[in-house]
């Protein structure tokens, strides 16, 4: 559509009933092609798409006398009703010609889905349940009610803050239903569900041809909100558990008590542990192990897919765990696994069919050993959070104790750089202190 000129007759005419019609600050501009209206107040400016039932209209001159009806309806009814402007836009939405314009949200959400999954990074079925299904799925069924949000701007207000927690394979199987979450300024979920939700209303926009209504500020920090200076601290403290920490975790677990086929899953989820502190693996990694052996070489074929790309498949490199006495532990699994001999949990295996993450699964199965609860109390009391990240974690801090550079780390964790110094921050007494300790040695003649 060719730009306007503001000095065009039917533009100045329609400013000029607008402000003779209304109050100071109010007027209508060109949007993307629609008519848009804008209310200056003291509480800064707040604008609205002229529609009806969410439907638009053209910013043209045979639209002239359509636009000014439906400012000035909104204006009186904003008078009648303390100021609410939102609540005016709404309710005016039905005294001007009806436009034919549906929003189908279910539709959209599975055209959003087909192109999250086809296009860009490629995303798996497991990313969109866990990260983009929980809260799309919320602001749909939201749309669909009798008080549904008008605007971008009150859908992610709403869907920021609240939501439902994650639906699993047994919630679906047993028709259980999912219960209500709040989200915490400024977490990493509400981040998340605010981005998530943002970019699938920017779908429907710019793909779908919704209305610029709903299409999302830039800048979503007011939404997310910042965590309060004792949440932060919590958030940034990720526990990375010291190998005689870990070492107490594995002999407490159930091996060698109990019926044998808790003894038996004890030591597959064990066995799984242990790779995954020996290696570095995040825990769905243990599903994507391959053991080339011409070149006696172990490597992840794990794709992880995020805003920043694609991971390559990696070598990885063993950092066993060593006690307090200097005896060096778990060289038997890395032997077991290369010759195919170790058991491990059918959740970690390449043919599971589970959609729950391997990581959930072996928190679930850990959440009621002592052990654990003994080890998640003592990193509560040093500010840090222990879950099954934790394994992956102490290879990190066990590289830094052995003086391997950050890089090499990094990549051998299937890290960037710059995300690994951003998530890894082990300058704390003890490492440091065990750190300068090597080094001295390093330097004895």
């Amino acid at each position: 559509m060719p730009k306007l000129k503001n000095n065009e007759a039917w533009v100045s005419g329609l400013r000029t009933a607008i402000r003779s019609s209304t109050a100071k600050g109010w007027t209508v501009r060109e949007h993307r092609g629609l008519a848009r209206l804008e209310v200056r107040t003291g509480n800064g400016m707040r604008s609205a798409q002229l529609m009806k039932n969410n439907i638009p209209f053209t910013y043209s001159a045979q639209n002239m006398g359509d636009i000014i009806t439906r400012v000035r309806n909104i204006y009186v009814e904003m008078a009648n009703n303390g100021g609410d402007f939102d609540s005016a836009v709404a309710v005016c939405a039905g005294l001007a010609p009806k436009l034919t314009y549906s929003h189908d949200w279910v539709g959209a959400e599975g055209n959003f889905k087909k192109f999250k999954k086809e296009m860009g990074n490629g995303i798996s079925d497991r990313t969109w349940i866990g990260e983009y299904e929980p809260v799309i799925t919320y602001a749909v069924n939201l749309l669909k009610t009798k008080d549904a949000p008008i605007n971008a701007d009150k859908l992610l207000e709403i869907c920021a803050k609240n939501g439902i927690e994650k639906v699993t394979d047994y919630m679906r199987r047993n028709n259980i239903a999912p219960k209500p979450l709040t989200y915490e300024l400024g977490c990493r979920s509400r981040e998340q569900r605010v981005r998530n939700l943002a970019s699938f209303l920017k779908h429907c926009v710019n793909k779908l041809n919704y209305p610029s209504d709903w299409y999302p500020p830039d800048d979503l920090s007011d939404y997310i909100g910042r965590p309060s200076k004792k949440a932060k601290l919590a958030q940034n403290k990720k526990a990375s558990i010291e190998d005689q920490e870990f070492i107490n975790l594995i002999n407490s677990l159930p091996t060698e008590t109990g019926q044998v086929h808790h003894k038996a899953v004890a030591k597959k989820w064990v066995n799984a542990m242990k790779l995954c502190a020996v290696f570095g693996l995040r825990p769905i990694e243990l599903r994507h192990l391959v053991y080339k052996k011409k070149k006696d070489e172990l490597w992840c074929m794990y794709e992880k897919r995020s805003g920043q790309g694609v991971t390559e498949p990696r070598i990885l490199e063993p950092l066993y765990l060593v006690d307090n006495d200097g005896n060096v532990h778990y060289e038997e699994v890395v032997r077991l696994y290369k010759a195919n001999l170790l058991d491990l949990p059918y959740q970690c295996l390449p043919t599971a069919e589970s959609v729950a993450g391997v990581g959930d699964q072996m928190g679930k199965w850990l959440k009621d050993k002592a052990g654990w609860k003994s080890l998640k109390a003592l990193m509560a009391k040093r500010g840090e959070s222990l879950g099954c990240y934790s394994f992956r974690h102490s290879y990190s801090l066990r590289g830094h104790q052995l003086g391997l550079d950050a890089g090499s780390v990094a990549d051998a964790m299937g890290h960037k750089l710059r995300t690994h110094l951003e998530s890894y921050d082990y300058a704390k007494p003890t490492t440091t202190k065990k750190a300068f300790q090597k080094a001295r040695e390093l330097q004895a003649v």
